[in-house]
């Protein structure tokens, strides 16, 4: 018997905290899960206007915090609940790093994905926490969706780009992609980045572009045996720009990436294709890492 998805939903209240619980419908995400939704309030604050200082007086902040974070991790429980009625909830309020509590208790829960809003707000809701994703992503030792509001609403089937360069981290994405549920005529696109060639020998390139076309092939089977509709695209271009600006060009609902492992060296090389995808795609981003 399989066991059931570990699914973590950070959430904070804000506009893109919302896109995210939306983006859940369009994520090929099973009809059973156990399901942990956690909001953070936030330790460090800058420093408070004479209205908060009146209001909060008398009161403990901390406490406080955590009591309003429990009510908008219970308020996102009842909108997912909505659109999955057969999802085992919990709620559960931190103070602290919202970072680090979300990793720490993907680790400590063994989630097999994370769920975060691309962008935030503090409890106060005075400044963006862009870096919340993105810390979250480089330190989390499971899968993340850093989910993006659609521009258009839409009720067509997901269409998923998904970066493939022959690695055992891009099968890896293939792989999550094809195990996923998704509604039929659901669109998978594989998009490989090759070269620059310089100067190398028409039959080497040749070799070469064949490698590729067979990597492709293979991910192509496995991804038609899951149900969904291929396309691929093969280009001379850079991983990271191709990935994105491919995205926008077909509309994709989101992108899924392979990345390492957990070493510092190995985080420093996520930002090179993962991290520029996260920070610069216009729609959900999942990198996926091993469980």
């Amino acid at each position: 018997m399989m066991e059931r998805m570990k699914i973590l939903i950070a959430y904070d209240g804000s506009e893109y905290s919302d896109a995210a619980l939306t983006d859940l419908k369009r994520a090929g995400l099973p009809v059973e899960a156990d399901v942990s939704i956690i909001s953070i309030a936030e330790s460090w604050l800058p420093p408070p206007s004479s209205y908060e200082i009146l209001e909060e007086s008398g009161k403990d902040p901390a406490r406080s915090g955590v009591a309003r974070s429990l009510a908008l991790a219970k308020r996102a429980a009842d909108i997912i609940e909505a659109f999955f009625p057969t999802w085992n909830f919990t709620v559960e309020a931190h103070h602290g790093s919202a970072s680090g509590e979300v990793v720490r208790k993907a680790e400590g829960w063994r989630a097999d994905l994370i769920v975060v809003g691309s962008h935030g707000f503090n409890a106060l809701g005075r400044f963006v926490l862009g870096s919340v994703s993105h810390k979250i992503v480089t330190d989390s030792h499971c899968s993340v969706r850093v989910a993006r509001k659609r521009h258009q609403v839409t009720n067509a089937p997901p269409r998923i780009l998904i970066g493939i360069d022959g690695s055992a981290q891009s099968d890896l994405a293939v792989r999550t992609v094809a195990a996923r549920h998704w509604p039929h005529n659901t669109e998978a696109r594989l998009v490989t980045a090759v070269g620059p060639f310089m100067e190398l020998p028409e039959e080497s390139v040749e070799n070469q572009m064949q490698h590729v076309r067979e990597i492709q092939t293979k991910a192509c089977e496995l991804l038609l045996k899951g149900g969904l509709s291929v396309s691929t695209l093969i280009e001379v271009a850079d991983p990271k720009l191709l990935l994105i600006s491919e995205a926008e060009k077909w509309d994709a609902d989101a992108i899924f990436v392979g990345t390492r492992g957990h070493s510092r060296l190995d985080r420093m090389l996520l930002g090179s294709v993962a991290t520029a995808v996260v920070n610069r795609a216009h729609c959900s981003v999942e990198v996926v890492r091993p469980t």
